[in-house]
């Protein structure tokens, strides 16, 4: 190990990105949260659960397809909840360096102009300190060599937290909530 490595460790300690538990600077993540991942490789092009595991055969979508690394649960759902609302941003690095291998995966045939994210209201963002999108666009940016716009979209109407809503609720929740800036 590098002195400078051997330094960073020393005062910017590095944590698994799902339980936060102090890891060493070579590990992704802890033995414990690692054994507990469900990855998905057989994926709804559409949900984005697993083939087995489908539930929109009666949906409509306005996308052409989806992708995921993990399951939304357990250790991976805490993660991210840690990213989102905790301001556990460091888990932002494992979790772009696995939505990259997914975009490298599932999306291999199209060719990717540029990376954006869902924005937030103003007073929202003040009030958490960050956009997680945003975050976690500028580290999947830096590890695709894609570039990112955040300028390209905006929210245009105030909207429930997502997080609680049911599938159809959170779909009619964001109807006319966001514009392509002109």
């Amino acid at each position: 190990m590098k002195f400078r490595d051997i330094l960073r460790y020393v005062f910017f300690t590095k944590r698994c990105p799902c339980c936060m538990r102090v890891i060493y600077p070579f590990e992704e993540m802890c033995k414990d949260c690692a054994g507990k991942l469900k990855p998905i490789t057989e994926i709804c092009n559409w949900c984005g659960n697993r083939k087995d595991n489908c539930d929109c055969r009666y949906r409509n979508f306005v996308f052409a397809k989806i992708t995921a690394s993990f399951e939304n649960s357990g250790s991976a759902k805490n993660g991210i909840y840690r990213l989102k609302f905790s301001g556990f941003l460091q888990a932002a690095d494992y979790y772009s360096k696995q939505m990259a291998e997914c975009v490298k995966r599932d999306f291999s045939d199209i060719e990717i102009d540029l990376i954006t994210a869902v924005p937030m209201f103003k007073k929202q963002r003040k009030r958490r300190g960050y956009n997680q999108a945003e975050v976690l666009a500028k580290s999947l940016s830096s590890v695709l060599k894609i570039p990112t716009d955040f300028k390209l979209l905006e929210k245009t109407k105030k909207t429930l937290t997502q997080h609680s809503l049911s599938f159809e609720e959170r779909a009619q929740n964001v109807v006319g909530a966001y514009s392509v800036k002109k």
